[in-house]
């Protein structure tokens, strides 16, 4: 039995201490996106989300990966999971769990 789960997924940033700042980065991703396109938020993204030794580690990953691919995977994130992933309440979640 689990006792006590720590996530470390988009899901958990209501639980930090400056979650509200992550839910505000997401949405505003999102509007970006809508606005200027996959590569401009994409970039946003990046720069305020990763260290420099990971951006070099996701550049290769990029060039090794098809245009077509990555498009199609950046326009899901964006439409199914940039938001509705960081708002999730987890201690709705878990105290759903004990009740059990």
């Amino acid at each position: 039995m689990v006792h006590t789960l720590v996530s470390f997924e988009p899901p958990a940033v209501k639980q930090l201490p400056d979650g509200q700042k992550w839910l505000d980065f997401s949405y505003e991703l999102y509007n970006l996106y809508r606005d200027a396109g996959i590569e401009p938020a994409l970039r946003k993204f990046r720069e305020q989300s990763f260290a420099e030794s990971d951006l070099k580690a996701m550049a290769r990953a990029r060039e090794a990966m098809s245009n077509e691919y990555a498009a199609a995977n950046a326009i899901y994130w964006f439409e199914h999971e940039l938001r509705q992933d960081p708002a999730a309440d987890l201690r709705d979640d878990v105290a759903g769990c004990h009740e059990r």
